[in-house]
């Protein structure tokens, strides 16, 4: 079957729903998750892009970059490989996460400190999994990291958990 007559059918196809949807539920929203006019459906982005884009590509056609300020945005992995260091989980799996902008900020003497983002845009600084980080003491040089990174990641707080000092750590805002 040419390529023209399958796209045809396709949108013949995407149209009948549309129709079929509008008049089985007037009453109701349609949502989707790509962008479009929002004549017949609004758009509601998964992520929300750190540019205030919307977002060029489905979550599961992408990674998930992570900016020192904090923002997100969907992109493929090739375009953010020299940039960006790509960060796996912390569950023992090794699975990769997501990928982190290069910053002398995020590199630390030891591996047990992690850098987790959650929504949103909140950075929580911790002890890796597994390890006691209430015997682990930050260093004036760890604490000036982290209140450095405070000062750039302006997308949301940065907040450090589950160390010896993390009283001292919390204290110093900026």
């Amino acid at each position: 079957m040419p390529l023209q007559t399958s796209n045809c059918k396709h949108l013949n196809a995407l149209q009948s729903f549309t129709k079929l949807l509008q008049a089985t539920y007037p009453d109701y929203v349609r949502l989707s998750i790509h962008e479009s006019t929002g004549a017949v459906k609004l758009s509601v982005p998964l992520i929300i892009q750190g540019s205030g884009e919307f977002p060029r590509r489905t979550p599961w056609h992408s990674t998930i970059a992570l900016s020192l300020s904090g923002t997100y945005s969907t992109t493929h992995a090739m375009e953010v490989r020299d940039t960006h260091n790509l960060i796996l989980r912390d569950d023992g799996s090794l699975r990769p996460f997501y990928y982190r902008e290069k910053s002398e900020l995020w590199d630390w003497a030891d591996d047990i400190v992690v850098f987790e983002p959650r929504y949103s845009n909140r950075l929580v600084v911790r002890p890796k999994e597994g390890v006691d980080g209430r015997e682990i003491v930050l260093s004036e040089e760890q604490i000036e990291k982290i209140r450095k990174l405070r000062a750039i990641h302006t997308a949301g707080p940065v907040e450090v958990v589950g160390f010896a000092n993390t009283t001292a750590a919390e204290a110093a805002k900026y």
